[in-house]
C-alpha cells in the first residue's frame, strides 16, 4: 500500500514540478491526493471491519 502512495506522489512530483506550479497549486493537488486515498482505504477497511465485528460476542451488559 505505501508503495502505491510513494509512486503516487513521485508521479505527480514528476507531472507538476517542470511546470513550475505555485505553492498553492501544489497544495490543492495533494488536497486532493489526499481525499482519494482516504476514500481508498476507507473502502478498503470497511469489510474488514464489518467482518470483525461480526466475531466479537455481544456479551456487554
Amino acid at each position: 500500500m505505501l508503495v502505491w502512495i510513494y509512486l503516487l506522489l513521485e508521479l505527480t512530483d514528476l507531472q507538476y514540478g517542470y511546470f513550475g506550479l505555485g505553492i498553492v497549486e501544489f497544495l490543492w493537488h495533494l488536497k486532493i491526493l489526499k481525499k482519494f486515498l482516504e476514500s481508498l482505504i476507507t473502502m478498503m477497511t470497511l469489510p474488514i471491519k464489518s467482518t470483525v465485528y461480526q466475531f466479537v460476542p455481544e456479551d456487554q451488559g
